[in-house]
């Protein structure tokens, strides 16, 4: 089967959102995952140490000024529920129970969704004979809020942000990948009214 074909089959049978899913030579498996240690991220009053039984500030201040309509991105981190409670993968061979190694296969920053790295996972696992875990990074995928990846709801939060700032446009230099190529972009510095 070539990559396309993986590729569809693949992102079509995970739709189901089963617990076990079975596609040529990998059993692809979801596991659910509870942080406990949710309490430890920003956006806290106050924190505690269950190990020395010490309560203490968090002494910084959470909310910038940026501006937000109903609260789509000032969120303290700590109250994300998608980053507290969230499933992820492991795709094992078939013929085994047991493995020796596995192989954490990471997304970039500005991935959506698993559906590209299924085929890949597919592959590793099954000439590897390894197990692949596709292991999600804090607040992004289904780790992070749904209308975070819609670009109509952003947009307007865009929108209002530039409706409750002064903008002064400047140049800035990009250098891409740490090469000397310089590309000139404007971008907006912005102060809340």
């Amino acid at each position: 089967m070539n990559y396309q074909e993986s590729f569809r089959q693949l992102r079509q049978l995970l739709i189901s959102d089963a617990p076990l899913i079975q596609f040529e030579d990998v059993a692809i498996y979801k596991q659910n995952f509870t942080s406990h240690s949710h309490e430890l991220l920003p956006g806290k009053e106050s924190y505690f140490c269950n190990r020395h039984k010490q309560y203490f500030d968090a002494g910084l201040e959470f909310v910038n000024e940026v501006g937000s309509i109903d609260d789509m991105v000032h969120i303290q981190d700590s109250d994300v529920q998608e980053n507290r409670n969230f499933s992820y993968r492991i795709f094992m061979p078939k013929s085994k129970k047991q493995v020796e190694r596995a192989v954490f296969l990471m997304h970039g920053f500005n991935e959506k969704n698993w559906d590209k790295y299924l085929p890949w996972a597919q592959y590793i696992t099954e000439y590897t004979q390894s197990a692949v875990i596709l292991f999600p990074i804090a607040f992004h995928m289904n780790r992070g809020r749904s209308m975070w990846s819609e670009k109509k709801k952003m947009l307007s939060t865009l929108r209002f942000r530039m409706l409750t700032s002064v903008c002064d446009f400047i140049p800035a230099h990009n250098v891409l990948s740490g090469l000397a190529y310089k590309h000139t972009t404007m971008y907006a510095v912005c102060q809340t009214m």
